[in-house]
């Protein structure tokens, strides 16, 4: 029995929901291309300014490449319980940042590894994509979903990215990035 032709097709998101998605969460996979190929290393991260941030020892491969390299940044959450699930990726190049012109949540970032972590790097998005996905057709999404067809004007707070014009990131206000602004559209 072919059971493919009843599952539903992915969603693709708007950016700013992909945005908004990011901000619930703290753990991504930051990838680029090397000489040996392909690396690809978890990280803990924020989000801030209109853009990623997160933090790294300055001997690494790592904060070799975020001297302005290209990377690609992939964050996704699986709900089980109501069989859901989304990715988002932002590409876009990676930079080394002083500590005096880091935004304080990034200073305060929770780090799970052991290790000083003092090297600063923000993600400037050149791209953000993702897509949402039902386990099964017909599927109720999650409460609070808002399709991405929703009006900018409608959504809670949408500010200008100062990284890409024409472009909105979600406002967040207060010590945590991850702590929707009241009202949000955005389904936990």
């Amino acid at each position: 029995m072919d059971t493919t032709a009843s599952r539903p097709h992915p969603v693709v998101l708007a950016e700013y929901d992909c945005w908004g998605l990011l901000a619930q969460e703290d753990i991504a996979r930051v990838a680029w291309a090397s000489t040996e190929g392909v690396a690809i290393v978890p990280v803990n991260y924020v989000v801030a300014d209109g853009a990623l941030w997160f933090r790294t020892q300055p001997d690494t491969a790592l904060a070799r490449q975020c001297a302005a390299g290209r990377v690609a940044v992939e964050v996704d959450h699986v709900d089980r319980q109501d069989g859901s699930a989304w990715s988002v990726v932002v590409t876009g190049t990676a930079e080394r940042v002083p500590g005096p012109q880091t935004p304080g949540r990034v200073v305060d970032l929770d780090i799970w590894p052991s290790g000083r972590r003092n090297l600063f790097i923000r993600v400037t998005p050149a791209d953000v994509t993702g897509r949402r996905i039902w386990r099964r057709a017909g599927a109720p999404p999650p409460e609070g979903y808002r399709p991405p067809d929703v009006p900018l004007g409608e959504r809670t707070n949408p500010v200008p990215n100062p990284h890409r014009s024409g472009s909105f990131v979600p406002s967040v206000q207060g010590p945590s990035a991850r702590s929707p602004s009241p009202g949000s559209q955005h389904p936990r």
